[in-house]
């Protein structure tokens, strides 16, 4: 079993709920998977996560993602995208081969980018919040 990254749209009530948890670990956890579950509104990037647990940003942030996001060139970055780096950093789970799949890597980050910014646009346009969980 591998750690996955979703990204959910976080209700005015649940990240209320979320931020009167505190640190009880468990109890995030299981709201976590409870509201992923009943989530129209999901992005799932599986294994191409970065280095984040539980987080959340709040709607009033939303729009400067969105401009960071639709400004960033994904083509140049990952022209110097360096799978070797992210190995030795232990950024990504070591489960690829990263000669041989560094083209198909790069696809699934590009792929998973563009998922991304369609996502934050959902979630602004739905005056929602946006929940990060990897579990």
């Amino acid at each position: 079993m591998g750690l996955i990254a979703n990204y959910s749209c976080l209700s005015d009530a649940n990240l209320k709920k979320l931020k009167a948890m505190g640190s009880e670990e468990e109890e995030i956890l299981e709201s976590v998977e409870e509201w992923n579950d009943d989530d129209e509104l999901l992005l799932d990037i599986d294994k191409m996560w970065d280095a984040d647990y539980v987080a959340y940003t709040e709607h009033n942030h939303l729009a400067n993602i969105v401009a960071a996001l639709d400004q960033f060139d994904i083509e140049s970055a990952l022209e110097s995208f360096d799978m070797t780096a992210c190995k030795e950093a232990e950024l990504y789970p070591n489960i690829w081969d990263y000669d041989e799949e560094e083209e198909e890597i790069k696809d699934e980050i590009l792929h998973d980018f563009e998922q991304m910014k369609v996502f934050y646009k959902k979630v602004l346009e739905a005056k929602g919040h946006v929940l990060v969980s990897i579990c």
